[in-house]
């Protein structure tokens, strides 16, 4: 841990951030969402204040998510159903291991809202939930892209809205897939790897 980290500094290695209070550019981290070795999700804030989610990934794949929702914002400027990428910070700046976007922070995913619920929620909720959700997959199919990685956890409600988050499996349509969730893949995926 933290005499890991002096050694490192000492011998003028850099080590990633990737635990509360250590900074990415002008973010701090405030708390740690998900992370692996391979990917860190955390909370973040500016010095005013301002919340958002950092996110680091190996960089061709933080590459490949950051042209995709760069993509998606073009074509819908309002973010209506996918993440919005407020920031990207590249891996020299953000202290190495990978590179960081930095995405609207939302305020829960539908997992989380079906456990409130006891996984029943009302039949408006429901449509309310799955209206949005299609909405949402229809525009990203309707721009070339498939999501492969639709799951709970990767809709989240911001205000108003559910959106879709993480496109770090996503592909232009047609091309072949390589990242997806074993335990949420489409059937037509599945027979292919079996």
């Amino acid at each position: 841990g933290m005499l890991m980290r002096r050694m490192d500094e000492a011998a003028g290695v850099s080590t990633p951030p990737r635990k509360e209070g250590d900074r990415v550019s002008r973010y701090q981290l405030t708390r740690i969402i998900y992370g692996t070795q391979d990917v860190l999700i955390a909370e973040g804030v500016t010095e005013h204040k301002d919340k958002f989610v950092l996110k680091r990934c190996t960089t061709p794949t933080a590459a490949r998510e950051r042209t995709t929702l760069r993509l998606m914002k073009e074509r819908d400027s309002e973010c209506r159903h996918v993440v919005r990428l407020v920031d990207f910070v590249g891996e020299a700046e953000g202290g190495g291991g990978g590179s960081w976007l930095v995405l609207e922070l939302g305020e829960y995913n539908l997992a989380a809202w079906l456990h409130d619920r006891r996984y029943a929620p009302s039949w408006s909720e429901t449509l309310e939930a799955g209206h949005a959700i299609g909405s949402a997959l229809a525009f990203v199919h309707s721009q070339g892209y498939v999501l492969n990685d639709v799951k709970p956890s990767n809709v989240v409600r911001f205000g108003a809205r559910w959106k879709l988050i993480d496109f770090g499996a996503a592909a232009e349509a047609g091309a072949q897939c390589v990242a997806f969730t074993s335990t949420y893949c489409s059937p037509e995926l599945a027979r292919a790897f079996l």
